[in-house]
């Protein structure tokens, strides 16, 4: 859980190679990064199991055809995961 501690910011001034701590920071693109693609994965799987449900309600009465909303959500959630991967396991 390296992405969780605090970094702190250097700055270098004008020729000196002398650091100066400014201030800390707490979270940066890759934080938020990280924090996006889990909502979109979270929020993705109680939706697809509301689709499902509604569509196993709806073949009672109706005859529906192919999910393509299904079939988004499918090629969707692989592509946050390895998003999710390549994001963590970025230095």
């Amino acid at each position: 859980m390296d992405y969780l501690r605090p970094t702190p910011l250097n700055l270098s001034f004008e020729g000196n190679n002398k650091t100066v701590r400014i201030g800390v920071r707490r979270s940066g693109p890759r934080e938020f990064a990280l924090l996006m693609i889990c909502i979109g994965l979270i929020t993705l799987l109680p939706a697809t199991l509301q689709h499902w449900l509604f569509r196993k309600n709806l073949k009672r009465y109706h005859k529906i055809g192919f999910p393509l909303a299904a079939m988004m959500a499918g090629l969707i959630s692989p592509l946050c995961i390895l998003a999710l991967i390549a994001v963590s396991f970025r230095q």
